[in-house]
C-alpha cells in the first residue's frame, strides 16, 4: 500500500467512477465515466469504460469534466451533460442534446 502517493508532484487526485442515467426506461440507458479527480481544480479526466447498448458508440471516448461549471464534455460527441455532480451528489443529469 502507498500513502499520500497523488501528493507527490502537487497531484492531490482521487480515481473517479461517475455513472450517467438516462431516465424513460427500466432500467435506465447508462453510461459509466471512470478516471481521475483533482482536488484543486475540481476538474475531472478520463473516459467511457462502459455503457448501455444505446450508447456503446461512445466506450473508449476521452471526456472532461469543469469543475466550475459541472458541464461533462465526451470527445468525438456533441452531446455536453450539464449538472452532472461527483461524490454522491445527486441532481438532474439531463443531457443538453439528445445522443
Amino acid at each position: 500500500m502507498t500513502y499520500q502517493g497523488t501528493d507527490q508532484d502537487n497531484q492531490n487526485t482521487a480515481n473517479l467512477t461517475i455513472m450517467i442515467f438516462f431516465i424513460g426506461q427500466h432500467p435506465p440507458e447508462s453510461i459509466t465515466l471512470a478516471g481521475a479527480h483533482d482536488f484543486n481544480s475540481g476538474n475531472e479526466t478520463g473516459s467511457v469504460s462502459a455503457a448501455s447498448s444505446t450508447q456503446k458508440a461512445h466506450i473508449g471516448k476521452q471526456f472532461k469534466r469543469d469543475g466550475g461549471t459541472n458541464i461533462v464534455d465526451i470527445a468525438g460527441s456533441w452531446v455536453v451533460y450539464a449538472n452532472v455532480r461527483a461524490a454522491g451528489q445527486y441532481n438532474d443529469r439531463t443531457p443538453s442534446a439528445e445522443l
